[in-house]
């Protein structure tokens, strides 16, 4: 089976699936990757650090990540052009591919869970993790079963949106790091170059 058929086939699926409960559930889950609620959450969380831990490297490290993952999900769609999925009752703008929501979930939750997790235990970052990556797949699940995007639009921007945050955590440990390391929490370099919680 092809891509589009694949796309075609799980569209289809949900069409053929929908409840009424379970839309209305979506609609809310779906906007947990919307620009407006991700930026507050991406502001907040920075400003929160800015005033508490005096330093603005959690608060830029979260805008580079969503804002750039934002902007090449853009220009992909501008290049691409890929039509969307018939419409089905739910107003969605824009090219398809990749799915912005999804996008944005996987990059802005992701990078929250770097920052916010710094220094926990294991444990606790495994759930942390946990949690922001089942928001991402919810986000990208909803999209789909909205009928707002193909399968493929949603594979895609996950992968972007986490490939750009791997992007970004790694240029900051290597281009952004206080030779002094950073303490109480924030970003710092492992011997490998990697990101190390502290």
């Amino acid at each position: 089976m092809t891509l589009a058929g694949l796309d075609a086939s799980v569209e289809r699926f949900m069409v053929d699936h929908r409840v009424a409960w379970l839309t209305s559930v979506m609609r809310a889950v779906t906007h947990l990757g919307s620009a407006a609620w991700l930026v507050w959450l991406v502001a907040g969380v920075g400003l929160a650090y800015v005033m508490v831990r005096r330093t603005v490297r959690p608060l830029l490290f979260l805008a580079i990540t969503f804002g750039g993952a934002a902007a090449l999900a853009h220009l992909l769609k501008l290049a691409i052009g890929r039509h969307r999925p018939p419409p089905s009752g739910v107003v969605a703008h824009g090219a398809s591919f990749p799915s912005g929501h999804a996008t944005g979930a996987a990059a802005a939750f992701g990078a929250v869970a770097v920052v916010v997790l710094a220094g926990r235990a294991p444990p606790t970052r495994r759930a942390g993790w946990t949690v922001a990556v089942t928001i991402a797949l919810a986000v990208a699940f909803s999209r789909v079963y909205l009928g707002v995007h193909w399968l493929t639009d949603v594979i895609g921007g996950l992968a972007l949106g986490w490939g750009w945050l791997y992007v970004v955590a790694r240029a900051e440990s290597r281009l952004l790091r206080d030779p002094r390391g950073v303490e109480g929490g924030h970003l710092a370099q492992d011997p490998g170059g990697g990101l190390e919680q502290r």
